[in-house]
């Protein structure tokens, strides 16, 4: 009796500890802020743009996310359709989640713009291919993610991320300069440039698939 008594408290003290699986999306949320946040302050400052440069990579790594996060959806999005209702458990509310991400970091893109825009070029240039360009982009994520937020079924939700991903991808195909022709980023020779822009986009990918997992069912 007293064995099973003084093992009481071990066996709830287990039972309460967090599974190491349930800790996951709170370390990569983490660790995607801290390598965000360092890269950010570890960015040189350029010689015309001077500090304001990390609005410029901020700004060019969130599109690059959307985009990611986009092509993930679409696969996600493409096995859902095709397995039905085999698919893998779970995969509908993440593929959601997937979704809600990709239209919030185009959306944030667009937001970003503006001020990017007048700290570059000194003012909004409201006929630029590419703002045009990311605002069709929003507008269908966002539509088609209420489209799928409506419906409440998966099959409408993977339809509409594989519909949304197809018009990007021809968007982004037929928009001039939509990823700046000159690449400055990539193309700029300076590894500390290339590796905090690489950086950046690692964090906010690792926040995302924080946020992704965190989440167990579709609201």
């Amino acid at each position: 009796m007293s064995s099973s008594v003084t093992d009481l408290p071990v066996a709830e003290s287990r039972a309460a500890a967090p599974r190491p699986g349930r800790r996951a999306p709170a370390a990569l949320l983490t660790a995607g802020a801290l390598l965000a946040g360092a890269a950010l302050v570890l960015i040189p400052p350029d010689r015309i743009l001077g500090a304001s440069i990390r609005a410029v990579f901020f700004h060019g790594a969130v599109t690059w996310t959307g985009i990611i996060l986009a092509g993930v959806g679409g696969v996600a999005g493409a096995v859902v359709l095709a397995r039905g209702a085999a698919s893998p458990a779970g995969l509908a509310g993440r593929l959601w989640r997937i979704q809600s991400l990709a239209a919030s970091f185009w959306t944030l893109s667009l937001m970003l713009s503006f001020p990017v825009m007048r700290m570059t070029w000194g003012g909004v240039l409201w006929s630029e291919p590419r703002l045009l360009m990311s605002a069709e982009v929003v507008a269908t994520f966002l539509i088609l993610w209420t489209v799928g937020l409506l419906a409440g079924d998966p099959r409408w939700t993977a339809a509409a991320m594989l519909l949304a991903v197809a018009v990007m991808g021809v968007l982004l195909a037929a928009t001039p300069g939509s990823f700046h022709p000159d690449n400055p980023v990539l193309k700029s020779g300076s590894v500390r440039y290339i590796g905090t822009f690489l950086a950046i986009v690692t964090g906010l990918l690792l926040v995302s698939a924080g946020t992704v997992l965190a989440g167990r069912r579709r609201p």
